[in-house]
């Protein structure tokens, strides 16, 4: 929640809930949201056999400027067929360095067993670049075996 503020917060779960919300209640529910998300980003991953990459931009602040950010997506499909989203970075682009460290981080949780890899038209992944991150990830998923 960086960058929204606690009084813009109060106003809307005032809107939505219907009571007063204060300060210190919303700084203890960020903060324990963040331990979540935290948890969440770095939660061991199970057996994947469809992986999906893509990547949208969106508006962020930086230094006090608004500034387009890549937002990298991976989601998956389990043996079971159960699909989820595996991570998200934010990135300022899409450059293959942020698309390896990404897939690196994604390996280091336990990203295993990958049969098929879809990206969807993410323009980092031009087809020198694509095959170089591709090749790299199927290396990384081979050497984990």
């Amino acid at each position: 929640m960086q960058g929204v503020s606690t009084r813009k917060v109060a106003a809307i779960t005032e809107r939505l809930c219907g009571s007063e919300i204060s300060s210190t209640q919303i700084s203890r529910a960020a903060a324990l949201l963040d331990e979540v998300l935290e948890a969440w980003r770095h939660r061991p991953l199970d057996t994947i056999i469809y992986l999906y990459l893509d990547a949208m931009y969106e508006n962020v602040r930086v230094d006090g400027q608004i500034r387009d950010a890549a937002v990298l997506i991976a989601s998956g499909v389990k043996p079971d067929g159960k699909r989820l989203i595996l991570g998200v970075s934010v990135s300022m682009s899409e450059q293959e360095v942020h698309w390896r460290d990404f897939l690196e981080s994604l390996i280091d949780r336990g990203l295993s067993a990958v049969e098929l890899i879809m990206e969807l038209k993410t323009p980092a992944l031009k087809p020198t670049r694509h095959d170089e991150i591709l090749d790299r990830l199927q290396q990384l998923l081979e050497n984990d075996d």
